[in-house]
């Protein structure tokens, strides 16, 4: 006698684990995030950050001509060159071979880099001018403490010609 087959391991439902229930999960933001990644306005702002880069490359070559190994002389500046050559290498990557999502975490640490020096840039440059006002607010008191002195000196001089004078009035007795 020939015996239906038994179907293979079919758990009634009470038995299924809940790991093997299918469940609809809304979309995670891994699909939201590639949804605007590749958006028109994303992508135009892909290209304005090439600009960017380009920009800051060309700065970069621009003080490599200007400086030359003068540059290399300053850390920051040194950290500076090699982020925006990475940055431009990996947007070229990126505009050739489209490994977009790869370089995004890369990309952004890149761009706070950037944000880091223009913030330095301007701390550095906001202290150099202050230190300049300081100096020349302290040559002044300086040139001013001198002056100061010098009246006091004179006013004490008149003073005690003044009191010469009185005296010799008083000798004369014309000064009462």
């Amino acid at each position: 006698m020939s015996e239906a087959p038994e179907p293979a391991s079919v758990a009634p439902v009470a038995e299924r684990s809940v790991a093997s229930v299918p469940r609809e999960v809304p979309p995670n933001i891994r699909t939201v995030l590639r949804k605007r990644f590749k958006s028109k306005k994303f992508q135009v702002s892909r290209l304005s950050s090439s600009v960017i880069v380009i920009i800051f490359m060309i700065e970069i070559i621009l003080k490599l001509y200007t400086f030359h190994k003068e540059l290399f002389h300053y850390k920051f500046e040194l950290l500076d060159v090699i982020v925006v050559i990475a940055c431009f290498s990996v947007n070229i990557t990126v505009l050739f071979k489209g490994h977009f999502f790869e370089a995004l975490q890369l990309m952004i640490l890149f761009r706070l880099w950037r944000v880091a020096k223009i913030m330095n840039g301007k701390i550095t440059s906001s202290t150099t001018h202050s230190e300049r006002k300081l100096s020349k607010l302290k040559a002044v008191n300086h040139q001013l403490t001198m002056k100061i002195q010098q009246l006091e000196f004179n006013c004490s001089e008149k003073d005690q010609e003044i009191e010469k004078l009185k005296r010799l009035l008083r000798e004369q007795e014309l000064l009462e």
